[in-house]
């Protein structure tokens, strides 16, 4: 499906078809300019550095580019500020007035999603359904191997399940021995699901406690379902060309998983129109990652290995589909080696010691060291907004110290100073 062209483009910015990212020195504007082809930032910076604010007007400006955005947030703290215009915004690039994500004259729109129990006016609550993950996005999650596989055969076998209340009493009442499996047979106890136990299946005693530790805490959580029909299509909503804005309240594991779910639909899709001949047909879709060290860390837990080497491998896919991404993490050291390594372009904010030699050695650039350990940084000038630099490094490895824009969205993570009053109907 063709993207819809807007009728009227009135940036400067989108007319040059670039990112504007700040100001040198000289006041000389340095831009990125937007490419087609496989393309990677990534933001590494300290807390307080501003690399939040740069990856939300990064992609401020690929949705006003049209390019359909995947944006994981597993905080929550991001994706819902870049819905409202900046109400505190002190230096905007040229020609550029505050601005939420919200829609284009195109047709194409941004749909907020939320796992939190309290969403915001213009946000959607999601459920995603643990029946649709895969081995690797349920071991994300803690089930031990076995109780994975137990829990698969379950759903085979025996569902769907009405719900997790079902679902625990049947898992409660299965067979341990084969002895006790006979017995049901001749004396089924009585169940709330509306299938009983088939000849001979048992579940071992350790896969069990594993199994009901697990979905106890889902159920607790109030995360997931067990009814497909309440998944959200997201791969819909991207290949009409909308962009979508996850957060997921600090659930970090819930996160991979659907990274991983969404990666593969994506990469699935664009390879069909590969195969087709209809690649062209579509625009370049980003997968934007907020705090993605956390996401893909460099020393997962050994629950997590299996799904951060799945997601590692899924973005070092992208290029091949030219399917972009950035991110924004706080020090490349925590974040996946082979994913660090695989950025084409990079922006720094300040750091000191050892942090710069892994740096120097991910980058191939032992020249950036003295540039990065020099960068400027004070927070108690205009008004409190800050003045910093950051150091960014292009695909042709030229340097440029800039004091970055802001960005067209909200920037202030304090509550008080986020207009809660506006509302959208999303859908």
């Amino acid at each position: 499906m063709k993207l819809l062209k807007s009728k009227k483009r009135v940036n400067y910015w989108l007319r040059k078809n670039q990112i504007p990212l700040g100001l040198t020195k000289n006041k000389e504007i340095i831009w990125k300019r937007f490419t087609f082809k496989s393309d990677s930032l990534i933001f590494s910076a300290r807390p307080g550095i501003g690399k939040s604010v740069m990856l939300k007007s990064f992609y401020f400006w690929l949705f006003q580019n049209q390019r359909p955005l995947i944006v994981f947030d597993p905080e929550g703290l991001d994706h819902r500020l870049s819905y409202f215009p900046n109400s505190h915004a002190l230096k905007l690039p040229p020609e550029t007035k505050p601005w939420g994500i919200k829609s284009l004259d195109s047709g194409q729109r941004a749909y907020y999603f939320t796992i939190s129990k309290n969403p915001m006016p213009h946000e959607r609550k999601f459920i995603p359904a643990l029946s649709t993950f895969g081995i690797k996005e349920l071991r994300s999650l803690g089930f031990s191997p076995g109780a994975i596989r137990k829990f698969l055969n379950l759903l085979e076998e025996y569902g769907p399940f009405k719900d997790f209340d079902t679902l625990m009493d049947f898992i409660h009442k299965f067979p341990i021995r084969e002895d006790i499996a006979e017995r049901y047979q001749r004396n089924m106890p009585f169940l709330l699901h509306d299938k009983q136990y088939l000849p001979n299946d048992v579940i071992l005693s350790s896969t069990k406690n594993n199994l009901v530790q697990h979905l106890y805490s889902i159920m607790q959580e109030g995360i997931f379902s067990l009814n497909p029909e309440d998944n959200v299509s997201f791969i819909d909503l991207i290949k009409k060309g909308h962009s979508v804005f996850l957060s997921f309240d600090g659930h970090y594991d819930v996160c991979r998983a659907m990274v991983g779910k969404l990666a593969g639909e994506v990469i699935g899709y664009l390879k069909y129109l590969e195969d087709i001949g209809e690649r062209d047909t579509f625009g370049q879709p980003w997968f934007i990652f907020e705090e993605m060290d956390g996401i893909i860390p460099r020393n997962p837990e050994p629950y997590e290995e299996p799904i951060v080497e799945t997601l590692a491998q899924l973005i070092l896919r992208f290029r091949k589909l030219s399917v972009g991404m950035a991110g924004a993490c706080p020090s490349l050291t925590s974040l996946n080696k082979k994913v660090a390594q695989g950025f084409h372009e990079y922006i720094f904010g300040r750091f000191a010691g050892t942090e710069l030699t892994e740096i120097a050695s991910i980058t191939q650039e032992n020249s950036i060291i003295s540039l990065v350990n020099n960068l400027y940084w004070n927070r108690h000038v205009n008004g409190g907004a800050g003045e910093r630099e950051v150091l960014y490094v292009t695909e042709l490895k030229q340097k440029y110290k800039i004091d970055p824009f802001e960005c067209p969205c909200e920037i202030h993570r304090e509550p008080t100073k986020v207009k809660k009053h506006e509302s959208s109907d999303i859908l």
